[in-house]
């Protein structure tokens, strides 16, 4: 949840907003350009999202850095490496290293 908005004095308007206001929400354009500007892509340890900083680093084409972590083979069962299901971190490893 977030925090809650208070009233602010004259004062604290001019001292800037106070930090238990969240800063707005990035528009669409604005995290379309961050994405496209990515120069180097690092998951450590991105439990469920290891795949996809892989898979977004080789689609920009640029150098990525991950530390897997869990497999998730139930959560991602249609994961094969010569021909057998990614089921252990080994598995992973080498299914991760063939993608490159």
């Amino acid at each position: 949840a977030e925090p809650a908005k208070r009233a602010r004095g004259p004062q604290e308007e001019a001292a800037g907003p106070p930090a238990l206001i969240p800063a707005p929400p990035m528009h669409a354009a604005e995290a379309l350009r961050s994405i496209l500007s990515t120069e180097l892509v690092v998951g450590f340890h991105p439990d469920e999202a290891t795949e996809a900083a892989v898979d977004l680093a080789l689609e920009l084409g640029v150098p990525f850095a991950v530390v897997p972590c869990c497999v998730f083979p139930a959560a991602f069962p249609e994961r094969r490496h010569q021909g057998r299901r990614v089921a252990s971190y080994a598995d992973f490893v080498a299914y991760l290293r063939a993608k490159h």
